[in-house]
């Protein structure tokens, strides 16, 4: 579950936001398709790819052998520190769509009617970095994060 949860908590603020394919600018609000790419042996994932709705069918084929990939459908959001006066784009509703782990080149698509003990990616190796923007240090960061994750809790268990 930590690399589903931790998609919840994925900025957008270090990707370029513009489709790869039809370079059309993507805006808030804007339903997109990520390419997520974890090198074997590294640490964290890098979005590769982002790409428009219209554009989103052939993402398998970026899929390699010697790295561990997702691919994650999503809106565009934002997130703002009103302390600092700072926003960024984050990735809004994450669905996990495909998971290829670093022994193949191919993927496994989700069944998004998988219960909550299911984690199809249980068979990754890393997590998912979430210290990319600058202004943030990872220390502010993580203290945020926490506080997500506790929200988050909180309003499961009520």
């Amino acid at each position: 579950m930590e690399i589903t949860n931790a998609l919840h908590h994925l900025t957008l603020a270090d990707a370029p936001l513009n489709c790869q394919v039809c370079n059309e600018t993507l805006t808030d609000g804007d339903e997109i398709l990520c390419h997520l790419q974890c090198p074997a042996g590294e640490t964290g994932y890098d979005i590769t790819q982002i790409r428009c709705l219209a554009h989103s069918d052939d993402m398998e084929s970026l899929l390699t052998l010697g790295t561990e990939e997702l691919l994650v459908a999503g809106r565009i959001g934002r997130c703002s520190d009103q302390a600092t006066q700072q926003s960024w784009p984050v990735l809004l509703a994450p669905d996990l769509r495909v998971v290829s782990s670093a022994a193949t080149a191919t993927g496994k698509e989700i069944n998004m009617q998988s219960s909550d003990d299911d984690d199809p990616a249980e068979s990754l190796t890393v997590g998912i970095d979430h210290t990319t923007t600058e202004g943030n240090t990872p220390n502010r960061q993580e203290t945020t994060l926490a506080r997500w994750d506790q929200s988050a809790t909180t309003a499961e268990g009520e």
